[in-house]
């Protein structure tokens, strides 16, 4: 009787055991997917309003009133948040774009581009193409995108920011604003 008093016992705790992770799990997983969605919505933001202190050679536009074209090189759904952050939204007076890129090619399209750590085995081929270009990079790779990238994201605690290499954005014949640069945690000058 005391036997089964004892395995009766160790079955409850091992079922009550069970119910309880199976309710912690599924709201760990929804609470990674809240932040990773928050960092989306943050990057896409800032990927909206780098645009807005960018100016692009007249010839980057094909015609007059022709979009801003935002490349994505990421297959994790973050085109989606940034078409749903720019949906509806003009910068002077032209619309944005959203496109998810797969190929380095694809990239001369763009005004901007932003890589993010799963497209970095094409960062190298996305830069060597754009070396003639007057398109944005934005990188988000960690320490591979600072040597190239003209705005490379970085975690500072638990901030989203941002340096910015003014010599590779002049290169390309972009001009980026004063109100930007001071927004940056750095501003290097040199290509």
């Amino acid at each position: 009787m005391a036997f089964l008093a004892r395995r009766t016992a160790s079955l409850l705790g091992l079922t009550l055991s069970l119910a309880v992770w199976s309710l912690l799990v599924p709201q760990k997983a929804v609470a990674e997917a809240e932040a990773v969605s928050k960092e989306y919505q943050i990057k896409a933001a800032f990927l909206y309003n780098f645009a807005k202190f960018v100016e692009w050679p007249a010839q980057s536009f094909p015609t007059a009133g022709g979009p801003i074209v935002i490349g994505v090189y990421c297959t994790d759904g973050f085109g989606a948040v940034l078409e749903k952050i720019t949906r509806g939204r003009t910068i002077r007076g032209r619309e944005i774009a959203v496109k998810t890129f797969t190929t380095a090619l694809e990239s001369t399209s763009a005004h901007m581009v932003y890589v993010c750590g799963e497209g970095g085995a094409l960062w190298r081929q996305v830069m060597e193409v754009l070396q003639q270009n007057a398109v944005l990079t934005v990188a988000d790779l960690g320490e591979a995108g600072t040597q190239d990238g003209m705005i490379v994201f970085m975690r500072v605690g638990d901030k989203v920011r941002f340096n910015i290499n003014m010599g590779k954005a002049g290169q390309a014949g972009l001009k980026l604003s004063d109100q930007l640069q001071k927004l940056a945690i750095s501003v290097t000058r040199t290509p």
